[in-house]
């Protein structure tokens, strides 16, 4: 299993996953229930799994403007 990992608001690439091992390790050290990781998790129709997260520039940018959490997306 691969995930390719986007930033939620930005849609910007963070990075990709293609060891299990280290998804699986990430998994066990976040506190999550299965219902949050499914909103972190989107399963696209050809078997790619994405995970979105936040980019440190939308990261930044959140902090700055708080009610910006508001919108799914800020960045277009």
């Amino acid at each position: 299993m691969a995930v390719s990992i986007q930033c939620k608001y930005c849609r910007q690439s963070i990075g990709y996953i293609d060891d299990e091992r280290h998804i699986t390790s990430y998994f066990e050290q976040e506190e999550h229930s299965s219902s949050e990781w499914m909103e972190l998790l989107e399963h696209k129709s050809n078997g790619e799994y994405i995970m979105k997260l936040t980019c440190e520039y939308c990261e930044d940018t959140l902090a700055q403007n708080p009610e910006l959490h508001e919108n799914d997306h800020f960045i277009h």
